[in-house]
């Protein structure tokens, strides 16, 4: 069995290399594109459907009918995958940023940092965030972001090899 979670996590490695190296050959906003047509395509194909629909009725109960609360899944699901290549695209695409994010209130933070007192914060696990973690060392902060590890190790290190080249240093939850 080991060897075949081993062939799997090598064979999704490649896959997702492929993907990133082709992707950057495409405009940006195209490549994002792909990514929400991704999503919709590991929706369709069931992919962890049913812990997203267990995960969905935990956090909303049956407030919502089947069939909003699947379209709502199914643009989550084109949403995650939009940000995921957004994420590996960006160490090629660090001068986009002024143009895609705007911070209010930064001046804030500038005060906290100039002063050497840092600053915690926290963010939820939705929207873009790694994008979010891009802007702000594209603008001069020094971040660490905790993250849990992933299970397929050689994808887990590409992604954080992708945080490490927009600036962004990796604290292992539980390290």
């Amino acid at each position: 069995m080991k060897n075949h979670v081993e062939l799997q996590h090598r064979f999704e490695y490649i896959a997702l290399r492929v993907l990133v190296f082709v992707l950057q050959i495409f405009p940006y906003r195209f490549s994002l594109g792909i990514g929400g047509f991704l999503g919709r395509i590991a929706w369709y194909c069931g992919i962890r459907k049913k812990v997203s629909r267990k995960n969905f009725e935990l956090c909303f109960g049956n407030d919502y009918t089947k069939r909003l609360r699947d379209r709502i899944l199914r643009k989550s699901y084109s949403n995650f995958f939009r940000s995921a290549i957004e994420h590996m695209l960006l160490p090629k695409n660090l001068d986009r940023i002024p143009q895609i994010v705007h911070f209010d209130g930064f001046s804030e933070l500038e005060s906290l940092i100039s002063d050497s007192r840092g600053a915690l914060l926290l963010t939820g696990h939705f929207g873009s965030w790694e994008l979010f973690a891009a802007a702000l060392t594209n603008f001069g902060c020094k971040l660490d972001v905790v993250v849990q590890t992933q299970s397929n190790r050689l994808v887990d290190d590409f992604i954080n090899r992708c945080r490490n080249k927009i600036g962004v240093d990796v604290i292992r939850l539980g390290s």
